[in-house]
Formats: structure tokens, C-alpha cells, sequence
């Protein structure tokens, strides 16, 4: 009798623990794939650091556990040098180059997309291996659609895109646009009916669609079953089939996500269980300033996986940090338990009519000279704030002073529309701060606070190159609030070396609350 059992698949491998008196010492490997949280401790009252994810699946009650394929290694190292647990005790199933997806039935659109150069060896690098996973974070504006789409094409098998809600319809539609004939091959499986109704007829599923789209949060709580250690929760599933199972059913080959940085453990715990010969993730910021957060990030896509080489980033953009000061800021009530919030900051201008003027006009000067001053037919502004009620307010008063220009949000349920249509958009970085394309949106006005490097640098990407006109991003801070300054300062590290230019502005006359 072997003591443990190792299944291998392309990017997760499960551990049998058959010998108990192994258990701790498989699981240990648990402990450096935790995320953690800050959350007040009501009886030390202060902030403390707590567990919050697990970026592995233990089942203590079935005896095993998963893990990203990129501790493997390790696993067999530990086990042998320090436990002298021997290879003739370890039952090592291979299951990794098993090809399991069918082929599928769509072209790439060469007639109408002709890709360049460094596209042409993104989409090399993404196929030139049968088996393997391929993260492609290239910088916003490269065409990573294009490119995973001619990818997707190529390698010519079904395929299980894993995406965000919102995104479901662009990549419909880029699907429509980049491999013709595909929209009747299109199913997506929207909620647990959906997914539900797709595993009880796989064989007619099989031969009617080639493209299976699958929301992140469907997803997310469909494997949330079988990763949950209570045994009767995965028993009496309501799902015909488990997720170790559920693409070789399909026939699904190929698993796709776009803009992986996103509920990113939403994708990990998926990748825990679903088998594909082949993963493609497109992101442009898949790092981050917190070091545990990337180590999660580099334990499922480390950096051997991804291509980004092909293209040689100039930097563009034109960056104004705009320091202002507030008298009294100290009285702006927007700090949780959590740290800052720029959603309480808002409120509190919401609330203060005389304070919210002075800081409606402020951004309305960086509006004139940023945008209205050199605008041209059909170029555009966008403006990224936190709350709805606030872009709905910025909104009102664009309107009033712009009588010719088209103002619109998008936010919440906005239609995807108003992003072409309009000349100026009003968003928050919830909406807007990645995977959309404003065509010729020349200057952006951040006046959130936030320390994040993702979403700083995705703000930032929102503006592409322009042949022959310049691109600007302002941004605002409170420069006597210490946590805006502090957020500033991180920002300035996300972004700096990103930029053309970087001009530090300062503001005046001082902001008054009353």
C-alpha cells in the first residue's frame, strides 16, 4: 500500500494522504497560501491581521488536498529530504499531456483583422505548446483580445471562458467580430439553472457550441460546493457533475479568463479543479504592491508562464499630480475600521454643499485646461469618481456648462453605449477601470484616492496611444489628509515610471469645509 497519491493535471495536482501520520505534513504547505485581512479587535482595540483566503482546497474528511502545480516540486523535495518519505512510496499519476478537447468549429477573421508583428508572436508564444498555461500581460491598448481570440482560433478546441458578468457581452461581441459564425456556438451558462441545464444535456451540448462562457460568480459558488470540507454539502449537490469533470464532459480543451487580476481567487480555486490541455489569462496588471498577494499571484501564474517580451513599452502619457489642501481636513470624517475610504470622503462633500462647490470647481479648471481647452470633433474626457451620486452630480453640472457636448455616466446598469457615444463619461473604477476601450479618450481626471497598483495603473490605461495628439492623466490628492498623502505615494510608485511626463501641480486657493 503506497502512503500517498499524487494526480498531476496541467496546472493543480491532488494529494491521496493514505498514511495519516503525513497529513500535517502535507497540509503544512497550506499556511504560505493564505491571504490575509485587517479587521478591528474589539477586545484589543485596534486593528489585527486575520486569515482570510486559502488559496488551496483541503479536505480533511476525503483525505486530500490541492494544490497550484508550481509547488509540486517542493512537495516531493519536503517529503523525501526531510521526511525520507521514498518515491516507492508515492503513487504519481500523470495526467497532464491526456488531450481531452474536441475540435472546434471556427476561424480566426484574417479577412478583416490583420495582426501586427508583435501580435502575430503573442498569439506564437500562446500556442506553441500544446499543454502548457500562457498568461499574456501585456500593456492596455496591445490587443489582447485580438490576440487570445486568434489564439483561441488556432489551437482550434472548444473552449470555457471563465469571465466577469459585465464583460460577457464585449466578449460576444469580440467573439462575433474576430471568428465569424460563432455567435450560434455560444452558450453561457448564467447561474446555477444555467449550469445546471448544460451538464444535463452534454452530448447535444457537445455537438451545438464550441464557445462555453462561464460567470466568475456562477463559477465561483458551482466549486465552492465540492471545496467546502462537509462532506454532505458536495454529496447532495444540486449539480449532475463535479468540476474534475465537468470540461472532459464538454469536451472543453482550451480555458480562457480575461482580466485574471480580478476576482482572482475566484479563478484559483476554479483552476483547482478544472482539467484543460490548455489555459490562456490575459491581464495588464497581474502585480501588486502587497507581497503575499503576489506570491498568490506567482504560485498559479508564475512568472515562467508569461509573455510579455514582444512589445517594447514607450510611455506616452502625460501625468499632472494635482496637490490640493482642505482647512481643517482632519474633520472630514472617512476612515473604517479598514483604513481610508474615498466612498465616506464623497459623502461627506455630498453633504457639505459649500465644500462640494469648491471641489466641483477645482475639477472643473483641470477640465478646461486638460480637455475642453484643446479638445477636437469626437475626442473625449473621462472622469473616475467613487460613488454613483457624485458622478451623477459632476454630471448635472458638466451639462449645465456644456450645453453642446454629450455628458453621460456609466455606472451601475449604464448601457455600454455611452462609453461611445458620449463626449464626456463620468464612471467609478468599478465600471470603467479596466477591460473597456474609450476610443479617442485624450485626457482622464482620477480624483479618487486609492493605493491599489492595479487599479492606478488600469485608471492610467485607459488611455491609449493617439497618432500625432497628446494624452494627459490628472490626478487629485488632499496633500494635508495623511492617508490621501500616503495613497498618493504609492500611486506615484505604481505609475511613474509608466509615463512620458510626470508635472506635480499645486493647487490653489485652499478648499474650506464652511
Amino acid at each position: 500500500m503506497k502512503r500517498l497519491k499524487l494526480e498531476v493535471y496541467l496546472n493543480h495536482f491532488v494529494v491521496h494522504v493514505y498514511d495519516r501520520k503525513l497529513w500535517d505534513i502535507v497540509t503544512s504547505f497550506s499556511k504560505s497560501l493564505v491571504s490575509y485581512k485587517f479587521e478591528f479587535n474589539r477586545r484589543f482595540k485596534r486593528m489585527t491581521r486575520v486569515p482570510d483566503k486559502m488559496y488551496c482546497i483541503v479536505h480533511e474528511a476525503k483525505g486530500t488536498v490541492r494544490y497550484p502545480i508550481s509547488l509540486l516540486k517542493q512537495m516531493l523535495s519536503t517529503l523525501g529530504y526531510h521526511y525520507a518519505v521514498k518515491l516507492d512510496n508515492i503513487e504519481i499519476v500523470d495526467y497532464s499531456k491526456i488531450e481531452t478537447g474536441l475540435p472546434a468549429k471556427y476561424e480566426f477573421n484574417y479577412k478583416k483583422y490583420e495582426l501586427r508583428d508583435y501580435q502575430e508572436q503573442y498569439v506564437n508564444a500562446m500556442c506553441e505548446n500544446r499543454f502548457d498555461v500562457r498568461l499574456m500581460d501585456a500593456v492596455t491598448g496591445s490587443g489582447k483580445s485580438t490576440c487570445a481570440a486568434c489564439a483561441i482560433a488556432k489551437i482550434g478546441k472548444k473552449v470555457g471562458v471563465i469571465i466577469l458578468p459585465k464583460y460577457i457581452e464585449k466578449w460576444i461581441e469580440d467573439f462575433d467580430n474576430y471568428v465569424p459564425k460563432s455567435h450560434d456556438r455560444i452558450y453561457v451558462a448564467q447561474g446555477s439553472e444555467g449550469l445546471i441545464a448544460l451538464m444535463e444535456n452534454t452530448e447535444k451540448a457537445k455537438e451545438d457550441y464550441d464557445i462555453f462562457i462561464f460567470p466568475m460568480r456562477t463559477m465561483y459558488n458551482y466549486v465552492g460546493i465540492y471545496a467546502d470540507d462537509q462532506t454532505e454539502r458536495y454529496e447532495n449537490s444540486p449539480y449532475p457533475i463535479p468540476p474534475d469533470k465537468l470540461f472532459q464532459a464538454l469536451g472543453i480543451g482550451v480555458l480562457f479568463s480575461d482580466e485574471t487580476h480580478q476576482e482572482f481567487y475566484a479563478f484559483y480555486r476554479a483552476c483547482m479543479y478544472l482539467k484543460a490541455d490548455k489555459i490562456i489569462a490575459t491581464t495588464a496588471t497581474l502585480e501588486s504592491n502587497d507581497k503575499t498577494k503576489q506570491y498568490l499571484y506567482d504560485s498559479l501564474l508564475p512568472p515562467a508562464v508569461k509573455i510579455s517580451k514582444f512589445l517594447e513599452f514607450v510611455p506616452y502619457i502625460n501625468c499632472f499630480a494635482i496637490s490640493y489642501k482642505v482647512r481643517d481636513a482632519f474633520k472630514i470624517p472617512c476612515k473604517r475600521t479598514q483604513g481610508y475610504s474615498h466612498v465616506m470622503f464623497e459623502q461627506y462633500l455630498m453633504a457639505n454643499t459649500y465644500f462640494l462647490k469648491q471641489y466641483i470647481d477645482m475639477i472643473m479648471k483641470y477640465v478646461e485646461e486638460g480637455y475642453i481647452s484643446r479638445r477636437k470633433k469626437g475626442e473625449k474626457l473621462l472622469i473616475f469618481m467613487s460613488t454613483v451620486d457624485l458622478c451623477k452630480h459632476m454630471k448635472s453640472v458638466l451639462n449645465k456648462k456644456y450645453k453642446k457636448l454629450d455628458v453621460r455616466t456609466y455606472v451601475q446598469e449604464d448601457e455600454y453605449e455611452n462609453i461611445i457615444d458620449g463626449d464626456i463619461i463620468v464612471s467609478t473604477v468599478i465600471s470603467s477601470g479596466v477591460a473597456l476601450n474609450f476610443p479617442n479618450l485624450i485626457t482622464t481626471i482620477m480624483t479618487i484616492s486609492i493605493g491599489s497598483s492595479q487599479a492606478n495603473i488600469q485608471a492610467l490605461g485607459r488611455l491609449r496611444k493617439l497618432k500625432d495628439r497628446e494624452t494627459r492623466f490628472y490626478y487629485l490628492f488632499c496633500n494635508n489628509q495623511e492617508n490621501q498623502r500616503e495613497l498618493n505615494r504609492k500611486r506615484d510608485e505604481a505609475i511613474r515610471d509608466k509615463v512620458a511626463n510626470y508635472i506635480y501641480v499645486r493647487h490653489e486657493p485652499e478648499l474650506l469645509l464652511k
